[in-house]
């Protein structure tokens, strides 16, 4: 500083310059100031997501609030569910519908629909709070973590056009579907309760049993697309697809076991004659009819880690080699009535 003196006092006489020199010094100065400001503040730096960080850890699935004690929290002991759903949870579901549509939480799901109330409260009791009672009281105990969307719209127009709006899908079924990754169902109620059914089946073992392969995730949830619930618990009854197992049977183009339990997702789904459907349903039928079914998905959930097909595990319930129960599982099959009208409503082929 003292040079400075000396050099500012010798450059006195030139005031243009001088006054340049100041400038220069009192800007030099300010940028050195602001700098330590900025990099020397007690609190670090904080770095904002990548656009990419911030879409996962953004929560698309509301996550359901429950109380501490939950295991008195279910319609099965005569309680209402009280799993909390937010007014701004329902108000999003709200979004993009018109005001015809009731929108409401119930249990771990939100409703929307455009049905008159009564008809609300009918499906809501006898096939929604039904079912839901039946399979956790026979097949499940891994309770919703997430919340489920359920769109039930009157007749096929509405759903097809609600589901374009709303996902930017053009339907590939006429009945409903479940959307896994948004936990969302959008059903026909026109197609009949039996796609309701089928469709919650997809949703809740997806909460019992994450890991559940896909020949028997569908041919589970479409045991049920036909059913009859008494005492509180459910069994799947003989439906339209027999007639398809039939003509698989007769026509020697029966999928072998062996093969249909360790078909891939997408080797499933890749079946325009619908057999592998048929006769997943079809052995979930068997199953059920010998008092095996819930043992069988009991010990295959148990199992999964080590017998992620379940053929193992299906041979050890029946205590029969693959070969032996596909052949006892065919004969058993040809022996069903095929005077069967086509009731039930079919589900997405896919979810």
């Amino acid at each position: 500083m003292f040079m400075m003196g000396r050099m500012f006092q010798q450059l006195k006489p030139c005031a243009p310059l001088w006054c340049l020199l100041m400038m220069l010094v009192v800007s030099v100065a300010g940028c050195v100031s602001s700098k330590t400001k900025a990099g020397g503040r007690a609190e670090p730096e904080v770095a904002l997501p990548s656009k990419a960080a911030a879409s996962k850890s953004g929560r698309a699935k509301p996550e359901l609030r429950r109380p501490t004690e939950e295991s008195n929290i279910d319609w099965l002991s005569g309680h209402s569910f009280n799993w909390k759903i937010l007014d701004s949870e329902v108000k999003a579901v709200r979004a993009g519908l018109d005001r015809r549509f009731i929108v409401e939480g119930f249990g771990p799901f939100i409703l929307a629909t455009n049905l008159p109330r009564q008809r609300l409260e009918e499906i809501k009791q006898q096939t929604i709070q039904a079912s839901y009672n039946a399979f956790y009281k026979d097949y499940f105990r891994g309770r919703p973590r997430f919340i489920v969307t359920i769109y039930l719209f009157k007749n096929l127009s509405d759903y097809t056009y609600y589901g374009r709006k709303l996902f930017n899908e053009t339907r590939t079924t006429p009945y409903g579907y479940f959307r896994s990754a948004e936990r969302v169902m959008l059903i026909n109620v026109e197609s009949g309760m039996g796609t309701v059914v089928h469709e919650m089946a997809h949703a809740l073992i997806n909460a019992d049993f994450p890991d559940v392969p896909t020949w028997f995730n569908e041919g589970f949830a479409s045991l049920f697309e036909q059913n009859r619930i008494s005492g509180g618990t459910i069994s799947g009854q003989s439906n339209w697809r027999y007639p398809i197992f039939k003509r698989a049977i007769d026509t020697n183009a029966v999928v072998r076991l062996r093969h249909l339990i360790k078909t891939t997702t997408d080797e499933f789904y890749d079946d325009e004659d619908g057999y592998n459907y048929a006769e997943a349903r079809y052995l979930c039928y068997y199953l059920q009819e010998k008092g095996l079914l819930q043992s069988f998905y009991s010990k295959f959930r148990e199992n999964s880690s080590h017998d992620p097909s379940g053929l193992k595990t299906l041979e050890e319930v029946l205590q029969k080699d693959i070969d032996s129960i596909e052949k006892e599982w065919l004969q058993w099959a040809r022996a069903l009535p095929d005077n069967l009208r086509r009731v039930g409503a079919a589900s997405a082929f896919r979810n």
